[in-house]
């Protein structure tokens, strides 16, 4: 299906349902795009509050950095940014239930977080001023997490990246630097590794279990292992678009 400013309500749901395994087919869907209305209409969509669904808005927000136009970098710091309430519910994923108890996911440090990482993935100098700025003074942690590890892996994981990173974060996100990541080149096993080192060095980051009772307000959701596309130089890598 090619993308259009005409049919994307139709071309995110299509995509939504695309199996993971084939999601480079999404990527050349979106390459062929060359409606010159298309950037805008994808921002435009982008700002409909409160968000009708989160599913929907994730790949959106891929859809958006699979693009790659420098357009957009301005209106996606903004979103990163935002303080308004994104969803029409408090913004906590889950609440709770009579069976999960009480999720500690927060919906909307969620797409700030993935909006960060497509501005990053835009890969203009006027999109790692803005992607660092994040990485060091967004008020949520698990956003300035993603801003780090954005940033780290569209510059290829570099001693200049990582001192670039570094030069600006705060003291205690110092741990941040490095995180776990899965690629779909590494095997889970050795993800798996990786991800068990992190805890034990840093055992306090460790997510904590589901509560029920009343609620007990915000809790602000730790540093976790990120899920990248491919690291390897093909028409697969870039941004995960499901």
């Amino acid at each position: 299906m090619t993308l259009s400013s005409g049919n994307i309500n139709e071309f995110l749901e299509w995509a939504a349902q695309v199996p993971h395994g084939e999601a480079g087919n999404v990527r050349r869907q979106i390459s062929r795009a060359r409606d010159e209305a298309l950037t805008e209409s994808l921002l435009m969509a982008l700002d409909e509050q409160p968000v009708p669904d989160l599913g929907r808005h994730l790949i959106l927000l891929s859809t958006i950095g699979e693009l790659r136009d420098a357009r957009a970098v301005p209106r996606l710091e903004a979103f990163v940014w935002s303080r308004a309430r994104l969803f029409p519910q408090p913004n906590e994923a889950g609440g709770v239930s009579e069976d999960d108890g009480h999720s500690v996911l927060n919906f909307q440090a969620l797409l700030q977080a993935r909006a960060a990482e497509m501005l990053s993935y835009l890969a203009t100098d006027e999109a790692r001023r803005a992607t660092l700025r994040i990485a060091a003074d967004h008020p949520e942690r698990a956003v300035r997490a993603a801003a780090i590890d954005a940033h780290l892996y569209n510059h290829g994981d570099t001693a200049e990246a990582v001192q670039e990173v570094l030069s600006v974060i705060r003291a205690e996100d110092v741990k941040l630097v490095g995180l776990p990541r899965l690629t779909a080149d590494m095997d889970a096993a050795e993800f798996d590794r990786n991800v068990n080192a992190f805890y034990e060095r840093y055992p306090e980051e460790r997510p904590p279990l589901p509560q029920g009772g009343p609620d007990p307000g915000v809790r602000e959701e730790p540093p976790s292992p990120r899920r990248r596309g491919s690291t390897r130089p093909s028409e697969e890598a870039g941004p995960d678009v499901q």
